[in-house]
């Protein structure tokens, strides 16, 4: 029984010590990335277990129903700087857009800032296109907070 116990424990810390994508030998899928710790503190307060689109996106909602948090990621291995930079310009033109490109953040990218407070970082790196959404209103902390998940994000592709 003391064997069983001991080994049931050494498993767990097994599983919980090895990266589940790299376990899996594939790319990581979205809640796999954005987990509720993350996506509480961009939301600011608890959330309710994610909505999981099979791998590609993954979003939380506040407990409040304030605010929505969500990744996707999606192949874009046919998407060229053309094609995302013709994306950027047509999210500008929506009303109450703003677009910037943030340096040092994958290939392409463009953070959009919405007066309807659905904001968001688009990124295309390694023939993947990341997507953070942020419903909540938006502040330079919050910002900065995702351009660094977002990192973090794309260290893991």
């Amino acid at each position: 029984m003391a064997l069983r116990a001991h080994l049931s424990a050494s498993l767990a810390f097994l599983i919980l010590s090895v990266d589940p994508c790299a376990a899996r030998g594939e790319a990581p899928k979205a809640c796999d990335l954005l987990n509720a710790q993350m996506a509480a503190s961009l939301a600011g307060g608890p959330v309710n277990a994610p909505f999981d689109l099979q791998g590609i996106g993954c979003s939380y909602t506040s407990k409040s129903g304030a605010a929505t948090v969500g990744l996707t990621i999606t192949d874009a291995e046919k998407t060229t700087p053309a094609d995302f930079q013709r994306m950027q310009q047509t999210t500008a033109m929506q009303q109450g857009a703003k677009t910037e490109t943030i340096p040092g953040v994958g290939e392409h990218n463009f953070y959009v800032e919405r007066v309807s407070q659905e904001n968001g970082l688009v990124v295309l790196y390694h023939q993947k296109m990341l997507s953070l959404g942020l419903k909540r209103q938006m502040t330079p902390a919050l910002k900065a907070q995702m351009i660094q998940m977002m990192k973090q994000f794309l260290a893991k592709i």
